[in-house]
């Protein structure tokens, strides 16, 4: 008896279509077994055998070969290919930087789909608008009278020849052709992107950007067409409009939660932060959100690390301070908002203060005033932050190169008047000479006449 150890249940599919997919082994035999999972369907499962010798005989120049299964009651068994995908190719070739080889393979694997012999000019049908919409195209397609959507890269198995391992959704009406290859590149970088641009392979392949809008909502239409009434699991959500829970995150939250109104201090002593050797301080906030603490420190102390809370907000520090009244310089992770004012915009919130060693430093006193992030303060204060920064660095960059035209002009102008005291020097020593006399008298004897 076989044993299954894959299978799959195209239950969200209404029931004409709905097939069950087991991948099968006995005795070191292996194979793929598609199976109606009810009588609707049963003529979907047998028709794979005419589709095949069809498309056999349609691609036989391309190279393509469509695997072939044998029926077996309601049921068609292929044998298990091995061996490598060609989607798994073309993603290896971006994955190792070698994208001119996945870009060549792509134009390959479209020339071998879009055979000249096979195609003609569009023209919709019933069926057509039916299953994927009544679509109204601007421009004249080119097109198949039986075409294979399914002709996707993961579908196809490179050994000697291409072999196609699943041809389910072939259809005996015209589709245009640059659909079945948008559906190829779609699903190819769907769960794969590696940062490609998939507008600039549809380019490549002579797919205008308007036909791409329209095969986007076929595709739409076809899996409409094709689902049940019922939602699959991964539209539940939607449909039932509540938000998505991470328990991991949850039980995460509430563990700093439990923390909020608590302050963690830790102790450097040259060594570093370590969780086992800080403490906690409870109950040191007032009802306003004021704090006032005392922190006891010895000699071998190099810097106190405070965690004010957990969580996002806002921090007035209106004292850090040693025990003789001497101010205590610190530094932070959050982003300064205003004179000792403080924005944290994420949850592990710490406030570092440096212990000079010629200061006498048994006791640290701080005092301010905390405000629990809310999505008023993360919108208007610490998104505000991050949102602006980019804007005072542009204004900074002008300022600064206002600052060096500003420069640019001193020194030029600097120069010209060096140049204009050149000049009038110059004059100067020519008007003592006798040829600069003679001219004058010259000036006189005309302006006279």
């Amino acid at each position: 008896m076989a044993d299954i150890i894959y299978a799959k249940y195209s239950n969200d599919r209404n029931p004409q279509y709905a097939i069950l997919t087991t991948i099968e082994t006995d005795n070191g035999n292996k194979w793929v077994c598609k199976k109606a999972m009810f009588p609707e369907a049963e003529e979907h499962v047998q028709a794979l055998v005419k589709y095949r010798e069809k498309l056999e005989k349609q691609y036989a120049k391309s190279g393509f070969r469509f695997l072939e299964g044998a029926i077996e009651g309601d049921s068609i068994r292929f044998p298990f290919v091995q061996g490598q995908a060609l989607s798994e190719k073309i993603i290896g070739f971006f994955q190792i930087g070698e994208q001119e080889k996945a870009y060549e393979l792509i134009k390959t694997f479209a020339q071998k789909l879009c055979l000249p012999e096979s195609l003609h000019k569009f023209k919709k049908t019933d069926k057509f608008s039916e299953i994927f919409g009544d679509m109204v195209f601007e421009q004249e397609l080119d097109a198949m009278d039986f075409c294979d959507i399914d002709l996707i890269c993961e579908n196809i198995f490179l050994e000697q020849e291409w072999v196609v391992i699943d041809y389910e959704w072939t259809f005996e009406f015209d589709i245009p052709v640059n659909y079945v290859l948008y559906r190829a590149i779609y699903y190819l970088f769907k769960e794969n992107d590696w940062g490609i641009r998939t507008n600039k392979v549809y380019e490549m392949l002579g797919i205008q950007e308007k036909e791409i809008l329209m095969y986007e909502q076929m595709e739409l239409n076809f899996q409409s067409y094709i689902g049940n009434t019922s939602l699959p699991l991964y539209k539940l959500r939607d449909s039932i409009g509540m938000p998505l829970i991470n328990v991991g995150e949850a039980a995460e939250f509430y563990k700093d939660y439990q923390y909020r109104g608590k302050i963690q201090v830790y102790y450097n002593q040259g060594k570093g932060y370590f969780e086992n050797e800080s403490v906690y301080l409870e109950n040191k906030y007032d009802k306003e959100g004021r704090f006032s603490i005392e922190i006891q420190v010895d000699k071998d102390t190099k810097e106190l690390r405070l965690d004010p809370m957990n969580g996002q907000g806002i921090v007035l520090l209106s004292r850090v301070e040693n025990q003789n009244g001497e101010p205590l310089n610190y530094y932070h992770n959050g982003k300064s908002i205003g004179e000792n004012l403080i924005c944290f915009d994420e949850y592990d919130t710490q406030i570092y203060i440096m212990l000079p060693e010629d200061k006498n430093n048994k006791k640290i006193y701080v005092d301010g005033v905390m405000e629990f992030g809310n999505r008023d303060i993360e919108e208007y204060l610490c998104s505000g932050v991050s949102k602006y920064e980019d804007t005072i660095l542009d204004c900074q960059n002008q300022i600064q190169d206002c600052q060096n035209e500003n420069m640019q002009l001193e020194k030029e102008k600097n120069m010209l008047e060096e140049e204009n005291a050149r000049l009038e020097q110059q004059i100067k020593s020519m008007e003592s000479t006798k040829v600069w006399r003679l001219y004058e008298k010259y000036r006189k004897l005309v302006k006279k006449r």
